[in-house]
């Protein structure tokens, strides 16, 4: 049992750690959030994950990199870095993204259980979940 708990607990230390670089990465602009969909490839009609925000009169559409890990769910929230531009034009623009660590579906299952049941403190890092809708907020999406 205490090699278990052991790993456990390295997992979960090791998954805090991740959150907080990745946090920090949203903060400072360099990576951000989103809820990927399941869509189709206008052209080759191959399925792909997507995530779209539209803002006065701009549409912007980020599309997971094939060779990149791809989300498991559309119920979950995940950390992207923008790769690649592929399309910009006044209206509408396509961005090429890579998923980053952490992934929601990799949180060990005590840690899920230990953070849903204790209250956020200010050093506890915020819900994927929070931190998405202030970022909407910031820039004016709904």
């Amino acid at each position: 049992m205490q090699r278990k708990e052991r790993e456990l607990a390295e997992a979960q230390a090791r998954y805090h750690e991740e959150l907080k670089y990745a946090m920090q990465q949203v903060r400072e602009g360099f990576w951000k959030q989103g809820k990927f969909t399941k869509g189709i490839h206008s052209k080759s009609g191959e399925e792909q994950w997507e995530f779209t925000l539209k803002n006065k009169g701009l549409v912007i559409k980020y599309v997971v990199d094939r060779w990149s890990r791809q989300p498991t769910t559309e119920d979950l929230v995940y950390f992207y870095s923008e790769e690649k531009t592929l399309v910009d034009t006044r209206s509408f623009r396509l961005i090429l993204v890579y998923l980053e660590n952490p992934f929601p579906e990799d949180k060990p299952e005590e840690l899920k259980t230990s953070l849903a049941a204790s209250p956020q403190t200010e050093n506890q890092p915020q819900s994927l979940q929070t931190s998405l809708e202030e970022l909407k907020k910031k820039w004016g999406v709904k």
